[in-house]
């Protein structure tokens, strides 16, 4: 039977403070004297901040111990209405520490710091609070010597005495922590008080004051067992009845401390405040020594000595169990000898063994703690304000737990409350935890360290694994993940290559190895979506396959056969619907070896990761709609934030050498969406996929067609990735407008021998940059700026397509097209904009070019033109963006807020013949505009055609349906082509441009004449509108010249030539023929007066710049 002596404190304080108990406090981990920090929280004098935190290694400051003391000696309600009289020049009446800085210097607790100032923010040390708190107890500052040049060793003797300093290591110099604090408080209420029987008189001598006559300090008794003695109940050897009176005595009457044992077995003080349990601690005066480590018999036999291990009684408790018959490694005193070099309790690395001598009761405690590695199952659940823990290497035997490494996957299922442990309030699936167990419950909780996403380079089994340079040993309790701990290459036929594969590794408190797992991010797999059929025959060595990995990129990868697993289409489908997800190695010449995933968890088998086909899966995938279908044992697995959800581009091929034969393939990843909050995908089933792959040429798929969505999920029923066949609800999201006329950075990475690129857009109406990577460039720099594209990314937020609206079936433009479909994602005619909003999708793109037209806003609506009485709503917080050019220089502004569209409306510029040109887009989100950009394409300070225009060599008009520019030297930018071509349009005839639109690259001017009828110009952006001109010099003689001399010429321009001499007189012969340079001109005439000739030539021949002769003949 255990014993301890009987110790029963009882504290009385009125408590006015709300307090939490230290477990709760969220930076507990960082308290090191938890006892103390517990009880003076408890009691009101210290406790934590509005955040919850304790912040223990603060320093303490001289006004918040004033704050302390006045605590301590009246009370929270008392000490609080306490004022401030101004007796200190730096604490001003209204501070919020004036009044306990005045009681403490009244009292002669605390003095000034000299020149009539406190120093209230001033560092406090351990002796002047040992001072504040020795003058509390009792002790007058004057008779103890407590000033003058000798008060720290009068100090520092009294505090020993009061044993101040207890379970302090520290110097008494050194500023004061808020947990340091603590215990010197918690030290005080179990000091005893003093008094003085004399306090004798005051002397001066040579001006200075000194106490004489003062009897010595004794320690306060009382005979009516004040609280039944809960300070040791000492007494007074000269006066048997009276018992000495510490300072809780004198206080507070509802602090009770007492004795036990804690869960664990250790030898302990319990305290409770009001009857409401506030902890136990272990007797730390009573602990001999703490091990780390492995601990054997000869350990404890050296510690303790012969004479204990044979007189003392021992218990030996590991994990709280005592019981042998439950934990099989409790042992006994026979174990202790000096002959026994084996571990014993089952200690090791990470393992801590307390060792508790009680000499008054002749017993010695032996307490095992375990740390145990804990995954939390689930989110935190705010409701029923608990986690549910996975806790790893215990098993549970008769409501115990005892440690099991067996390599048995031994896990136990325990919940856990934020009421006992504050810091698992943000708890999160997955996240990792140490913790320690005892009676059946979890008993501490620590966040575990983790060295996250590592490659392992070496290892010796069951011992260590080496990471990134760092050695780290198994912990006694390492029992994750049982599949991967000790798979590595060698280890086992389902050894893997290290510098394949990167692991999570989780720690103890002491830095030791708990657990290992293998990183089931998403990137680890790779669907394959078909296999080439000229090379699928499984003798072959190597062969091709259309691989899909998860951050968007498809490419085509070579392949092992003869290593690899499930390459094999699924029954009577060809090779070119394989369609399933797989691991994957590459060896040094980047082939591939895959392992298929399996279709079905089992974890007694070790699989947690399986894959699902749904073929006839047609609903949404969204944010309300998670839930997809499982296999064997999982009705439904669940999206969460770091699901990826891969759009997958559908293509009919013939694979047969039936020509009628077609098979509807996965040829592409449309988009790249990361997180189920994110995602707005709807699946098409067998047929809907058909149908949207059959045509008045492939009118059957008798190959099957890829459809539904392929789902790769966890064991723990979350889902990793899916590759979704189907369309994206939100066709208009990953939107980019470009707002740069090129690509604005560039940089080489020699190692990875790779480019990156950047380009600024606006997306979401906020300024932003593309980022374009690999080894060359093939998106970003083809964007023409002002333009709308649809953009594809990577997992990493790198372009890898860009879509663009020209969706012609004439379309010869830099992009495929994108997705939008018009009246139902995109809109160019106001007059048809209410329309798609009510039959379209719930997001819309909007954009229009406008001609001598106003917009106005109406409330909160905007009418982009006065003539029409369509608008749309501009939400409140929507993105506005507004583009203009002054003196040629373009700016561009961002603001939020509907009310700035109407001063962005009212800053419009207006063109030298003084109309408005302008185009405004919105993207639309259920009938709301939450983006708008107006982009101002008047300059009312440059003629229109002058910006750039010298690159502008001539429009051409001649075919109104596909206008030509003409150019020299660098390709004009967009913004002076569209001036130049409107101002030849305008100088075209008595005509008014009536209307301007844009659709995808193709830009119309529909223009009216005198007559009222109408012709409609469109010049579509891109290279071959563009005619490339060169400059072409004509010459003759020295008196003879050419008119017009230069001229910017391509091959098939017929261009006239006058010759005439230059000093007017006629030419001596009649010509009819001529040369220009090395071609014969198409005719020659000489004029009656033979004074000058008309030459008409061809141009031919022309790549570069260049000089002519001419010659008649």
């Amino acid at each position: 039977m255990k014993k301890l002596l009987a110790l029963v404190l009882a504290l009385v304080m009125s408590m006015s403070l709300v307090t939490i108990s230290n477990a709760a406090f969220k930076d507990a981990d960082k308290i090191d004297y938890d006892e103390a920090v517990e009880v003076m929280n408890a009691v009101g004098v210290l406790v934590g901040d509005e955040k919850g935190n304790f912040n223990a290694k603060e320093n303490l400051t001289r006004a918040q111990a004033a704050k302390i003391i006045s605590y301590l000696l009246l009370g929270n309600k008392t000490a609080e209405a306490l004022a401030g009289s101004g007796k200190f020049t730096d604490v001003a009446k209204t501070s919020w520490f004036a009044g306990f800085v005045d009681y403490c210097a009244s009292t002669g607790v605390v003095n000034g710091v000299g020149d009539g100032k406190f120093d209230p923010n001033g560092q406090l040390t351990g002796y002047q609070f040992a001072k504040m708190l020795l003058v509390a107890l009792g002790y007058d500052a004057k008779i103890e010597g407590f000033t003058g040049a000798d008060w720290q060793i009068n100090v520092s003797k009294r505090a020993d005495q009061a044993n101040l300093f207890d379970s302090l290591d520290i110097s008494g110099n050194a500023a004061l922590t808020r947990e340091q604090a603590a215990q010197m408080c918690l030290n005080t209420l179990k000091s005893p008080l003093v008094e003085y029987s004399n306090k004798g008189g005051n002397l001066t001598i040579n001006g200075a004051t000194i106490n004489i006559g003062a009897s010595n300090a004794e320690y306060k008794t009382s005979s009516t067992k004040i609280a039944d003695q809960t300070i040791y109940a000492n007494k007074l050897n000269s006066s048997a009845g009276e018992y000495i009176v510490e300072f809780a005595e004198q206080y507070y009457p509802k602090l009770v401390l007492d004795t036990d044992f804690d869960d664990f077995g250790r030898p302990c003080y319990t305290w409770s405040y009001d009857k409401k349990d506030l902890g136990t601690f272990a007797m730390k005066d009573m602990l001999e020594k703490t091990f780390v480590g492995e601990v054997t018999g000869k350990d404890l036999y050296d510690l303790l000595g012969k004479t204990v291990v044979e007189d003392y009684k021992t218990f030996v408790a590991i994990d709280g169990v005592e019981d042998k018959a439950v934990n099989a490694k409790i042992f006994t005193a026979a174990a202790m000898n000096k002959n026994n070099k084996t571990a014993v309790g089952g200690t090791g690395d990470g393992v801590v063994t307390e060792v508790y001598v009680n000499n008054d009761a002749k017993e010695v405690y032996i307490v095992i703690i375990n740390e145990y590695l804990a995954i939390a199952a689930k989110d935190y659940d705010t409701k029923k304000e608990t986690v549910k823990f996975n806790v790893y290497g215990i098993d549970a035997v008769s409501k115990e737990y005892v440690k099991k490494t067996d390599g048995a996957k031994n896990v136990e299922d325990m919940t856990v409350s934020s009421d006992d442990f504050a810091l698992v309030a943000d708890a999160k699936e997955n996240d990792a935890y140490v913790v320690t167990v005892a009676k059946g419950e979890v008993q501490t909780v620590v966040k575990a360290d983790v060295v996250e996403d590592t490659a392992i380079t070496s290892f010796k089994l069951g011992s260590n694994v080496k990471a990134d340079g760092t050695t780290y040993k198994y912990s006694s309790a390492a029992e994750y993940d049982v599949e991967v701990l000790d798979n590595y290459t060698g280890i086992s036929a389902n050894g893997v290559n290290l510098k394949d594969i990167t692991y999570n590794i989780y720690l103890d408190t002491h830095g030791n190895l708990l657990g290992v797992d293998k990183v089931t991010a998403a990137d680890n797999y790779v669907f394959i979506a078909g296999v080439d059929s000229k090379a699928s025959n499984l003798s072959a060595k190597n062969y091709d396959a259309s691989a899909i990995f998860t951050d968007g990129t498809m490419k085509t990868i070579t392949f092992k056969a003869d290593k690899s697993t499930g390459v094999k289409p699924e029954s009577g489908l060809s090779y070119a619907l394989v369609n399933k997800w797989f691991t994957y190695t590459v060896d040094k010449d980047g082939v591939y070896t895959l392992t298929v995933v399996k279709d079905t968890i089992n974890e007694d088998k070790n699989i947690k990761v399986a894959q699902k086909h749904d073929a006839d899966f047609s609903d949404n995938i969204d944010k309300k709609n998670i839930a997809l279908e499982g296999g064997s044992g999982y009705a439904g697995v669940y999206g969460n934030d770091n699901t990826v959800y891969l759009l997958a581009e559908l293509k009919a091929i013939n694979t047969t050498a039936d020509t009628d034969k077609y098979t509807g393939i996965i040829s592409g990843v449309q988009s790249v969406t990361t997180g189920v909050k994110n995602a707005s995908l709807t699946g098409w089933n067998v047929t809907e996929a058909t149908s949207e792959l059959t045509t008045d040429t492939i009118k059957k798929l008798e190959g099957g067609v890829a459809s539904g969505v392929y789902t790769l999920y966890k064991s723990n029923g979350y889902v990793i990735a899916a590759v979704v066949v189907g369309e994206d609800n939100e066709a208009s999201k990953n939107l980019v407008y470009v707002s740069s006329s090129s690509v604005n950075y560039e940089a080489y990475d020699k190692t990875n021998d790779e480019w990156t690129w950047t380009r600024e857009v606006i997306i979401d109406g906020e300024k932003a940059e593309l980022t374009e990577v690999g080894d060359s460039l093939t998106y970003l720099g083809k964007m023409n700026k002002g333009e709308w594209y649809q953009v594809k990314y990577n997992a990493k937020g790198e372009v890898i397509d860009v879509l663009d609206g020209d969706t012609t079936s004439e379309d010869k433009g830099n992009y495929d097209d994108w997705s939008l479909k018009v009246d139902t994602d995109y809109q160019t005619d106001i007059t048809k904009l209410y329309q798609t909003i009510k039959d379209g999708k719930d997001s819309i793109l909007y954009t229009q070019s406008f001609i001598d037209k106003t917009p106005t806003m109406k409330g909160s609506t905007l009418y982009v033109n006065r003539e029409v009485s369509q608008g749309f709503y501009v939400d409140e917080d929507a993105k506005v963006v507004f583009i203009q050019t002054n003196d040629g220089k373009e700016t561009t502004e961002y603001e939020t807020g509907s009310d700035e569209v109407q001063s962005f409306i009212e800053s419009l510029n207006k063109n030298k013949n003084g109309s408005y040109d302008y185009t405004i887009s919105a993207i639309l989100q259920n009938g709301a505009a939450k983006v708008v950009i107006i982009k101002d394409d008047a300059d009312s300070t440059v003629n229109k055609g002058d910006v750039e225009s010298s690159a502008i060599k001539g429009v051409d008009l001649s075919n109104s349906a596909a206008v030509k520019v003409r150019y020299y030297g660098e390709l004009p930018k967009i913004d002076a082509t569209l001036n130049a071509i409107e101002k030849a349009i305008l100088e075209n005839g008595d005509v008014t441009i009536i209307d301007k639109t844009k659709t995808g690259t193709v830009y119309a001017w529909t223009v009216q004449d005198s007559h009222g009828f109408e012709t409609t110009y469109k010049f579509k952006a891109e290279a071959g509108s563009f005619v490339e001109v060169f400059k072409v010099t004509f010459t003759y003689n020295d008196a003879t010249a050419v008119t017009p001399a230069v001229e910017y010429l391509t091959n098939g321009d017929i261009v006239t030539l006058t010759i005439s001499n230059k000093d007017g007189s006629a030419f001596s012969g009649n010509y009819t023929s001529a040369t220009v340079g090395s071609g014969a001109a198409t005719s020659c005439k000489v004029a009656a007066d033979g004074k000058s000739a008309t030459v008409k030539w061809t141009a031919t021949g022309l790549s570069a710049d260049t000089k002519l002769t001419v010659s008649l003949t």
